[in-house]
Formats: C-alpha cells, sequence, structure tokens
C-alpha cells in the first residue's frame, strides 16, 4: 500500500504485511503494477457505493467486510446496498442476520418481510422470518409461514424441516 512519496528522491513510501516502511523507485513500483494491470482498491465508508461497484462485487466485498469489521457498519454498507439493488436476496438475509445477531428480532421481521413479499418463494427467507417470528413467541404465525417452506424443493429444504421442527416443539410446550 502506498503510504507517501519523497518526489525529489523519486521514491514511494509503502507498507506491506511485511514491512511498516519500505522505499521504492517509482520506474520499479511502475514495472510491478504494470504486471497486476494496474490493480488498485479504494475503500469507501459503508454507506456509499463506489461509482465503479457492481452487485456481485460489492455484495462480495461487504460478505468479506462482514468476517472482520464492525457489525453496524456492515448493517450500513448493507442497507445501503438494498437501496440501490433492493430485490437482492442475499444482501437482505445478510442485513437480517446482523440485525438478528444483535437481538434486533423486530428490525430483522422488518426486513425479512420487504425480502419475502419480493420473494414469496425464498426457502432461506422463509426459514429465517418463522425463526425469528418463533424467537419473538408467535410461534403459530412462524408455523404457517415455515409450512410454505417445506413444501419448496430447495438446498435449504433441510434447515426448514429443522426450523419447522423447533417451532413444533416450542407450541407444544406452550400447550
Amino acid at each position: 500500500m502506498v503510504v507517501g512519496y519523497d518526489y525529489p528522491e523519486g521514491e514511494l513510501v509503502l507498507r506491506s504485511g511485511e514491512k511498516r516502511t519500505l522505499a521504492m523507485p517509482f520506474s520499479v513500483l511502475e514495472y510491478t503494477w504494470k504486471e497486476s494491470d494496474y490493480w488498485a482498491m479504494v475503500t469507501v465508508p459503508p454507506d456509499r457505493i463506489p461509482a465503479t461497484a457492481t452487485e456481485s462485487s460489492y455484495l462480495a466485498a461487504i460478505i468479506a467486510m462482514g468476517r472482520v469489521g464492525n457489525p453496524r457498519a456492515i448493517q450500513t454498507a448493507y442497507a445501503t446496498f438494498l437501496d440501490r439493488w433492493p430485490d437482492n436476496v442475499a444482501a437482505s438475509i445478510g442485513l437480517a442476520n446482523g440485525y438478528y445477531a444483535l437481538g434486533e428480532l423486530r428490525e430483522a421481521e422488518a426486513v425479512l418481510r420487504r425480502a419475502a413479499d419480493r420473494h414469496p418463494e425464498s426457502v432461506a427467507v422463509l426459514n429465517n422470518l418463522a425463526q425469528t417470528l418463533s424467537d419473538q413467541g408467535r410461534d403459530d404465525e412462524a408455523l404457517a409461514l415455515i409450512e410454505r417452506a417445506v413444501q419448496v424443493d430447495s438446498p435449504y429444504a433441510a434447515a426448514a424441516r429443522e426450523t419447522r421442527d423447533l417451532i413444533v416443539q416450542r407450541r407444544g410446550k406452550k400447550n
């Protein structure tokens, strides 16, 4: 990463994972940078989307940020993403999961309801919404949703069946 330069000396100051400060002549950096097809990265705050971002590349960046970033910043990034690409199921689930992890179940529910309106056959959305409702003690409503989810052939069918079993078990304890 370039962190400075010394123009009279013709050198750039770099920081790498191995060296805090590394001086490199402009020409050497130009040559090595050309080999990478002039690859570069610009970081922006989570409430801004880079002008060149595509839906898939920006979602991948948010998912990567989710592994190491601040949960609130990640939520902001997902919300900003959904402002531009509101039909993206993965981003909706990511935002809802962020709220869920922080114990903000009503917010998670709201995001999942919007996603379910747009994607009524999404087993992942229905499963997560049913789980969120059940965790709020709304098992009858949750059961109706999860029954819809288990009827759809999906890679998430096993997870939906597990959620249904949990909801049925919770309902049985209440009765």
